[in-house]
């Protein structure tokens, strides 16, 4: 059975950024990375995550300046994670009940990474053509 620690590899490493960094430095990480969430705090001390929703919903659309506003002061906290051991149909269930499209995932220590919905649905276009061939290989008598 897979579960949300196998799928880490599939996406980028986690990304964090003090919670005192202003929502500018925070959005140049966001593009320097290609991510769409920044973990807040570090993988030991998680705070919150940082996602570009964040960014619109309570920086942009209240016209607050990104130079001058801390992430700390934006980010989603606190921080909900899911269990390394919890299955990708887990998180996707959670991700859809709580309309987000990032979830953490937690080691027994400290954060292992970010699991996005992009990872999982790639997760489950593999899993469905592992699926297709195996259909295949039945029905040709292999």
């Amino acid at each position: 059975m897979t579960v949300l620690e196998d799928l880490l590899e599939l996406g980028q490493p986690m990304r964090t950024i003090p919670p005192e960094a202003s929502v500018q430095e925070a959005v140049e990480e966001l593009c320097r990375w290609h991510v769409r969430a920044l973990v807040v705090g570090s993988a030991t001390d998680p705070m919150g995550i940082l996602c570009e929703r964040d960014v619109i919903e309570r920086v942009v659309r209240p016209g607050l300046v990104a130079g001058e506003t801390t992430v700390a002061s934006v980010m989603t906290a606190p921080l909900v994670c899911l269990p390394a051991s919890a299955s990708p149909e887990d998180a996707l269930a959670y991700m859809r009940a709580r309309r987000v499209h990032q979830v953490p995932i937690a080691g027994e220590e400290a954060l292992l990474g970010v699991v996005s919905a992009t990872d999982l649905r790639r997760w489950a276009l593999a899993q469905r053509e592992l699926e297709v061939m195996a259909l295949e290989s039945y029905v040709m008598g292999a």
